[in-house]
């Protein structure tokens, strides 16, 4: 996970997840899940408690997070400014605006670049270490499924660097990171493949839901699963962009569904679900 300047609720969710695995037995493993979904600020910031997450790292001294913080408390009436341009269905409502404010977050920003690329590396290792537990202390998995997927990982890992630099490149090379990203792509679908199995683990073995809920539950796991990727291959498909009816059709269908399980979630991944979202569902 990057930080950038939209990413302060992404970070405050990150470091609340190590605060979970580092509490958490070996059988509730597969029920603490990788990465929150959380891709935008939807709400008013609350900055005493959104800042927290600055004092914990471990990368800046005490003056840099002062620094950091100043930044932060100094943007958060932007964000506020930004989530109220969007509407109840989460469309944007004035993008001439939402740019306007994106270029005053990034004025903000600038002056602690440096700060944020050191939280960068932390959050990087943390990252690491989080999801070679999650994945070394499953029940669902065999000792090779896990060999196997740790190595899965440092693939895709490495594949995403090498894409993450040639864009940061002063002329990226389009070709390469073409090939890179079909490169991805079928690693991207083998974690999914083991991220599904964690999660069947975890719901089978819960005691809060019936048989029967649990073959719907998962079944529909499997639906959202599905639809996101016809939704991401829409454009591919016609070899043009899809029309807005279509993609808000499919959306429509992904958003139903989800709430259609969401008791179910809350009763087998309680705060888990809160705090790191389900991998289902994460694309």
């Amino acid at each position: 996970m990057k930080t950038s300047k939209k990413s302060l609720t992404l970070l405050l969710t990150s470091l609340a997840a190590v605060a979970v695995l580092a509490t958490t037995s070996v059988s509730q493993t597969d029920c603490v899940l990788a990465e929150s979904t959380t891709s935008q600020v939807t709400q008013k910031t609350d900055v005493s408690a959104d800042l927290a997450w600055i004092d914990q790292t471990s990368s800046l001294t005490a003056t840099e997070k002062t620094q950091l913080k100043a930044a932060y408390q100094k943007a958060a009436p932007i964000y506020d400014k930004i989530a109220a341009l969007y509407d109840k269905d989460g469309n944007l409502t004035d993008e001439k605006q939402a740019a306007q404010y994106d270029k005053e977050l990034d004025s903000i920003f600038k002056s602690v670049e440096h700060l944020n690329a050191k939280i960068d590396a932390e959050n990087d290792i943390t990252e690491k270490k989080n999801v070679t537990n999650r994945i070394t202390q499953s029940t669902a998995l065999t000792a090779t499924e896990k060999e196997a997927y740790l190595a899965l990982n440092e693939q895709i890992q490495k594949l995403e660097k090498e894409v993450e630099e040639l864009r940061q490149a002063g002329n990226p090379d389009s070709q390469k990171i073409k090939t890179l990203e079909e490169q991805l792509a079928p690693l991207y679908s083998q974690q999914t493949d083991f991220d599904q199995k964690m999660v069947e683990g975890c719901i089978n073995a819960s005691s809060a839901i019936s048989q029967e809920e649990k073959e719907s539950f998962i079944m529909t796991y499997k639906k959202i699963d599905a639809m996101k990727a016809e939704l991401a291959n829409l454009s591919q498909d016609k070899g043009a962009q899809p029309s807005d009816e279509e993609t808000k059709a499919l959306e429509d269908k992904i958003d139903k569904a989800q709430e259609s399980i969401r008791p179910l979630e809350e009763k087998v991944f309680g705060t888990y679900n809160d705090v790191q979202g389900v991998p289902y569902h994460a694309g």
